[in-house]
């Protein structure tokens, strides 16, 4: 028997995963066997094996511990697998299928002896590799079932099913090794026996004659190697394969087609590929297959999978490409009838994958990939136009033979769809001009007269060129004689045109210059203005010195046409030309002028719209140039204006705006200048002049809230700058104009009353304080918090003054007099703070009520503190103290139930400063009471 290297089965697929593979030839199935990788052996020591060997069999039978004797078990099974390991590399002739005996001797021992042996798994391995090299490979398939049984888990599961798998295929039993296979490649491509495993995985089905069963391996086999992201054209070359690679693809596909040649159908492939999800590499299938059958000697079989591939993919460019290979077949076969289909078929398919394509967008960067495939699609470009042109030539030989209606309009067909394809090929002209010969062929003449001129004029100049030309006019001369009544006479019209046209391209004719003014007459009387125009523009570029009325007549047809059409800047030049040859006292020189000023202003505005609007400027410039005296003047100065706004570019914008109300202080426009002057002075940043600008609005408006907004920015602007003199006179006009809304009127007063307070002009001050809390308390419904807001500082600021002039005076000699001077004053002052008070607001309540309060409190002191008579005696004093005393008390009384009121709006959540005072000068007065309220208050504010 043939002794086995410990070696595993590996077809050449394998090399595709492992980088530095060793090159090899043979790709077959056959090939196989010779085919092997070392699988994982320890490294042997560097000993005399024999003698290890005889040392350990003495340990292994002596009767020391079993654990000295599994490992001498273990160890003299490996040095016997050394040793056979390497006569077998030295060639020895005298292994055979007992030299593994020994070894698997001490490794069945070993397990018999020692079920739980720690290395269980390595002995089982090695005991599978030693019945494998000594041809037991029955009992090799058993060993490596159980290794796979029992350690799961084993990094060596894969590799256990692979040798399983492979000795289960060597020895035909393809059933089972395709379960053993499968193991492997349910492993997924991590497993490094993946690519090998699905290769044989794949046989094993196929050798089972389940041939189709087996494709869906291959091509996920293929799947690893061609769903490449690249184009078809690149795709199809498989350069990006390396040379193992590109063997394991060649051997793939033969197996695949094997299993399709056994099915007898050369559409079956697209049958089977039907309700799959496409794969990139499907056309090369089919390529592939068809070039099997080309081998085979069946050319008609291979010209149908050819074609099969487009009921696939009809969107794909190799689905028409293919169509050409099955063409080219039919050519070699001599069968014209298949051919000339063939073409057709092409086309049809061409135009089906371009209908795709144009209607359908790509959902996936595969669909993308085949679309921007350039090489392809100029392959496929570069056939139709081949195709195209043999099938209209064709069908136009045939026509003119049996001069059949029929042949005709196939050939005509094709003669248009080349065109359609291919418009402005070099080729074009000439194929325009057949197709107008085969129009005119099959009597078809108004379409010949088109095609004719189409060639003539829309090619540029060809060899074709005065022929076309020429035969359009007898096109249009033969169809003229079919009709009758307006349609003959519309015909005519267009028959002079086309002559006029031959005359005017080709003009070395002698009938070109006949009938111009004429025909330019007649289209003009018949309102065909398109022609009209066409012809009056050559009469007058032909005949510079045509008559004045005819000129003029040509000029207003082509001007007010091109004006209708908003060709602006084509229309200015007949108008201008117009008006230049026209006296003053024409009629129409005055419509004429304003004509022309309106195309230049048309320009302009296209210009505007465009975004261009620097030449937008200059257009409306050039206007006030060409037509200096156009009553258009203030729009467009206000729109030149507009634009340079647009640009940013204030200053050349101020420049117009500014005079613009004295220039044209009849123009409704003057309202909006005057509000750009302030936008554009608010943009510069120039607060001054914008708060001015803003004032001067005020007197071109009728929107009184645009006025209102434009006297209070004006007046902070003034006070921005530092105008306070303006701003006072432009606040006070804003409270003057608009009193209401009240709360806007009374913060223009209050911000009047902060500058006079800043320049420390006290009466004007007070005299606005007093405005405020007046205008407030009259103003009824449009009150709000903030007009009592500050009514309510206004009279606490008017009221202090008289508080301080109350202080000032001492109750000194003369008694009676700086009495009376200090009751008055104290009563002025009460009452002032009791304005304030009355407001609730209530920072100025505490306030107002604190002062209240301590004017009484001082009263009392000043009383008891005053000077006393000097002619009194002993008795009087004392009479005297006691009447100060009763006089003082009432005054004290009332300023602490005034301090006590106003500490009791602590409740409410008011605690302001002047609850403080009142706390602090309630702790004077009742210090039992209130000093440590007090105290607790100062501690409760530092805490907050």
């Amino acid at each position: 028997m043939k002794i086995l290297r410990s070696v595993l089965v590996v077809p050449l697929l394998a090399l595709v995963a492992c980088a530095g593979a060793p090159e090899q030839a043979d790709t077959t199935l056959g090939s196989l066997e010779s085919r092997r990788i070392d699988l994982q052996t320890k490294p042997a020591a560097k000993v005399d094996v024999k003698k290890a060997i005889a040392t350990y069999e003495d340990l292994a039978t002596s009767s020391e511990s079993g654990e000295l004797n599994a490992k001498a078990m273990r160890s003299l099974a490996d040095l016997e697998m050394q040793r056979l390991d390497k006569a077998f590399d030295e060639g020895d002739p005298s292994l055979d299928e007992h030299s593994y005996d020994k070894a698997i001797h001490w490794y069945q021992q070993l397990l018999v002896n020692y079920p739980r042996y720690p290395e269980r798994e390595d002995v089982l391995y090695q005991l599978a590799r030693a019945y494998e090299q000594s041809g037991r490979t029955d009992k090799a398939v058993r060993v490596l079932k159980l290794l796979a049984r029992d350690y799961p888990r084993s990094p060596r599961l894969d590799e256990a099913h692979f040798r399983r798998g492979e000795i289960l295929f060597s020895d035909g039993r393809f059933k089972e090794a395709e379960q053993a296979y499968s193991n492997v490649v349910a492993m997924g491509r991590g497993s490094q026996f993946y690519q090998q495993a699905l290769f044989k995985y794949g046989w094993s089905i196929y050798k089972q004659d389940r041939c189709v069963d087996s494709m869906t391996v291959f091509f996920t086999l293929l799947d690893t190697q061609l769903n490449e992201n690249m184009p078809p054209s690149r795709l199809s070359r498989l350069d990006f394969l390396d040379k193992s690679g590109k063997e394991m693809v060649s051997e793939v596909d033969r197996v695949i087609n094997l299993c399709l040649t056994q099915q007898e159908d050369p559409l079956f492939l697209t049958r089977y590929l039907q309700n799959k999800p496409p794969r990139a590499y499907e056309f090369l299938l089919y390529d592939w297959l068809a070039q099997y059958y080309l081998k085979e000697g069946q050319d008609e079989v291979a010209a149908k999978v050819y074609a099969g591939f487009y009921g696939r993919a009809p969107w794909h460019p190799y689905g028409v490409l293919f169509e050409n290979n099955a063409i080219e077949i039919y050519k070699k076969l001599g069968k014209k009838d298949l051919v000339l289909q063939g073409k057709s078929e092409y086309v049809m398919r061409y135009e089906s994958m371009k209908d795709y394509w144009d209607n359908t967008a790509h959902n996936s960067y595969f669909e993308y990939l085949v679309r921007t495939d350039k090489e392809s699609l100029d392959q496929v470009r570069v056939l139709l136009k081949s195709h195209l042109l043999d099938l209209a030539n064709y069908y136009h030989a045939i026509a003119q033979k049996s001069d059949k209606a029929v042949d005709y309009r196939l050939a005509i067909t094709w003669y248009r769809r080349y065109l359609k394809y291919f418009p402005s090929g070099d080729d074009a002209p000439q194929i325009n001009f057949l197709l107008a010969e085969a129009l005119f062929e099959d009597k078809v003449y108004k379409d010949a007269a088109l095609e004719y001129q189409r060639t003539a004029y829309e090619y540029g100049d060809h060899p074709n060129a005065v022929e076309a030309g020429y035969a359009a006019l007898l096109a249009f001369s033969n169809y003229e004689k079919t009709l009758t009544g307006k349609a003959k006479a519309e015909w005519h019209h267009q028959a002079v045109k086309a002559a006029l046209k031959f005359a005017d391209v080709f003009r070395n004719d002698p009938r070109a210059p006949a009938v111009l003014v004429k025909t330019a007459e007649e289209f003009y009387t018949a309102r065909r203005y398109d022609d009209a125009v066409s012809i009056a523009q050559r009469a007058i570029d032909r005949y510079p010195q045509l008559d004045r009325k005819l000129k003029r007549g040509a000029l207003v047809v082509l001007a007010n046409t091109f004006f209708e059409r908003e060709q602006f800047d084509i229309a200015e030049l007949y108008y201008k030309e117009l008006v230049e040859l026209l006296p003053k006292g024409d009629p129409i020189y005055v419509q004429a002028k304003k004509r022309l000023a309106a195309t230049i202003y048309k320009q302009a505005e296209q210009l505007k719209a465009e975004g261009a609007l620097p030449g937008a400027i200059d257009e409306f410039n050039r206007l006030l140039t060409v037509v200096p005296d156009t009553d258009m003047r203030p729009t467009v100065e206000f729109d030149i204006a507009t634009l340079y706004i647009m640009l940013d570019n204030w200053d050349k914008a101020l420049e117009l705006l500014e005079p613009f109300g004295k220039k044209y202080p009849g123009s409704e426009l003057v309202p909006l200048a005057a509000e750009k002057v302030a936008a554009g002075y608010l943009h510069l940043e120039k607060h001054a002049k914008a708060a001015k600008a803003l004032v001067d609005l005020t007197k071109t408006q009728r929107s009184p809230d645009m006025i209102r907004e434009s006297l209070w920015k004006a007046a902070e602007l003034y006070e921005e700058v530092g105008d306070l003199d303006n701003a006072v006179n432009t606040y006070l006009q804003y409270a003057m104009d608009f009193p209401f809304p009240l709360e806007a009127a009374l913060e223009a007063q209050y911000r009047v009353g902060q500058i006079y307070r800043m320049q420390k002009k006290n009466f004007n001050y007070r005299v606005q304080l007093q405005k405020i809390y007046d205008a407030d308390q009259k103003g009824g419904s449009q009150r709000t918090a903030r007009t009592r807001y500050l009514a309510a500082q206004a009279a606490f600021e008017l009221a202090e003054p008289l508080y301080k002039r109350y202080e000032r005076v001492k109750l000194v000699e003369p008694i009676r007099q700086n009495m009376k001077l200090k009751d008055q004053y104290m009563k002025q002052a009460l009452a002032a703070y009791t304005k304030a008070a009355e407001l609730e607001v209530a920072e100025y309540t505490t306030a107002a009520t604190y002062r209240i309060a301590e004017m009484y409190a001082d009263f009392s002191r000043k009383l008891m503190d005053s000077e006393r008579p000097v002619n009194l005696n002993e008795e009087e004093l004392e009479q005297y103290e006691l009447m100060l005393e009763e006089q003082a008390f009432p005054f004290e009384e009332k300023a602490i139930d005034l301090h006590i009121a106003n500490v009791d709006r602590i409740v409410n959540g008011i605690y302001d400063e002047w609850v403080k005072k009142s706390l602090e000068s309630l702790a004077q007065f009742m210090p039992v009471r209130y000093k440590k309220v007090e105290q607790r208050d100062v501690i409760y504010s530092s805490l907050e």
